[in-house]
């Protein structure tokens, strides 16, 4: 009995790359900035002109060498206003890039800490005693938290999943529930968390610069303590000074190079804080590999970064 010759499979013919490439070529060429380039070319050349025969003119007394030089002195001055107002052109474009935080662990956090009204207490056994109590002080929620890992299933939990999963039990959303999902991605390569509070507002409101202290010995929990410091920034925070926080998250960025973090290492956390916050550190990251990380406050509750670029259309094709 003969046996059927296998019929081999005829490979595709791979695509030239040559139709792609001209695309993105074009594509450049679309975007480029072509009016601003041309009066930009246009002033410098009429300036030159304006040059030589400004020479001419003073060297000769020759009377047309002068009206010429008068006549690009004005151009020059007609298309230097003209390339200002087309500056925009080269700032037209933005690009954002993200993904789940666990695919890129980072070194260095910075966590601004929003105010939180829940009673913790340390348990001898290690764990934390999380209590809420109403206006005439009787608890109305109590919840422990063990810190410890535990096994699920043939496999081990992190105390710090575990506990994530307990505070849902609460019923209402804990804002440093979130510091702790902006934490777990980053569990096993972090090694510097800075601690950033807000001030009392002016109406009497307690700010969460008090709570820094708290916040600190809370996530501690879960971490290893001769792996991490953490480091709490001082004075509080007006969280509604843009300028304020865009100062102090630059200085943070400058303290992590020095202590020999690459910029790909580091991320500002801007979940928690108000708007001015979010703006300020997304506005520090921009152009470099500082990332910015914001956890969901919806179901599926993930930690996402985001690589920021401002740059000219031409140059992000």
């Amino acid at each position: 009995m003969s046996v059927p010759k296998r019929r081999r499979k005829q490979s595709k013919p791979r695509r030239s790359a040559a139709p792609r490439r001209a695309r993105r070529f074009l594509a450049r060429c679309k975007s480029f900035p072509w009016r601003l380039f041309l009066l930009a070319s246009g002033a410098l050349l009429t300036l030159h002109w304006c040059a030589g025969s400004s020479e001419n003119y003073f060297s000769t007394g020759d009377s047309h060498a002068g009206e010429f030089a008068l006549i690009s002195l004005v151009l020059f001055l007609v298309l230097s206003f003209a390339a200002y107002w087309a500056r925009h052109s080269f700032h037209g474009a933005r690009s954002i890039a993200h993904h789940p935080s666990g695919e890129q662990p980072k070194t260095a956090l910075v966590f601004c800490v929003s105010a939180q009204n829940l009673e913790l207490a340390p348990q001898p056994d290690g764990s934390l005693l999380l209590q809420a109590r109403n206006k005439e002080g009787k608890v109305t929620k109590e919840l422990r938290l063990t810190r410890k890992d535990q096994q699920r299933d043939g496999r081990t939990q992190p105390a710090i999943r575990v506990d994530i999963e307990k505070l849902d039990e609460l019923g209402f959303p804990w804002s440093w529930q979130q510091l702790l999902r902006g934490l777990e991605p980053h569990l096993k390569t972090v090694r510097r968390i800075h601690l950033i509070g807000s001030a009392d507002s002016a109406k009497g409101g307690h700010g969460s610069h008090r709570l820094l202290g708290e916040c600190r010995r809370f996530l501690a929990g879960y971490t290893k303590p001769d792996e991490v410091k953490f480091i709490t920034h001082h004075p509080a925070q007006d969280f509604e000074n843009f300028k304020q926080l865009a100062a102090l998250f630059d200085r943070i960025i400058k303290h992590e190079r020095e202590e020999g973090s690459a910029d790909r290492d580091i991320a500002i956390d801007i979940t928690g804080g108000l708007k001015p916050v979010s703006v300020a550190g997304a506005m520090a990251t921009l152009n470099n590999d500082v990332a910015v990380q914001y956890v969901q406050t919806n179901w599926p509750w993930r930690a996402y970064l985001y690589d920021l670029l401002y740059l000219a259309k031409p140059e992000l094709h």
